[in-house]
């Protein structure tokens, strides 16, 4: 969660949170071996997780350092709000939840939420930055791991 970020710690809030992704898509592909089907969709997210991290990495570096200012500029309190999911901090994190996720249904609901979650953050992002390609990509991507997931979710009922 951020409070009052400035630009390089919005971005690399964003790194830190490819990171817990790739790895807990990549614990979630081992725990669920045994359903090639899903082991095969969170190994692709903890592989595109690591990808989106690197073009983060590259945003950040990017950075000039006269761009780290606050501002109370509107765009800024969104990004702030949409930082302050549960799957971003405390019990209820991604990486936290991992030993309750019981089943094939807790594992893509969780993997759902945090998706979602993301979007959200990463749109917000985009409205400070402005447009740039490596940030647009990852939000078609992000959106692509929610229509895999809805599949993924569809194909149980």
């Amino acid at each position: 969660m951020l409070d009052d970020p400035t630009i390089h710690q919005a971005v690399q809030f964003a790194v830190a949170t490819e990171d817990m992704a790739e790895q807990t898509y990549s614990a979630l592909a081992k725990k669920f071996l045994e359903d090639i089907a899903l082991c095969a969709t969170f190994s692709r997210l903890a592989e595109d997780e690591k990808r989106h991290r690197a073009n983060f990495q590259a945003i950040l570096d990017s950075l000039p350092a006269d761009d780290d200012v606050w501002t109370d500029d509107e765009r800024y309190r969104y990004l702030s709000a949409m930082s302050r999911s549960a799957f971003f901090t405390g019990e209820e994190g991604l990486t936290a939840a991992l030993d309750s996720i019981r089943s094939v249904d807790d594992a893509l609901a969780h993997a759902l939420e945090f998706e979602k979650a993301t979007l959200g953050y990463y749109v917000a992002l985009q409205d400070v930055l402005g447009q740039q390609e490596p940030l647009s990509a990852i939000i078609e991507a992000e959106k692509q791991h929610i229509i895999a997931l809805m599949n993924g979710i569809a194909a149980r009922q």
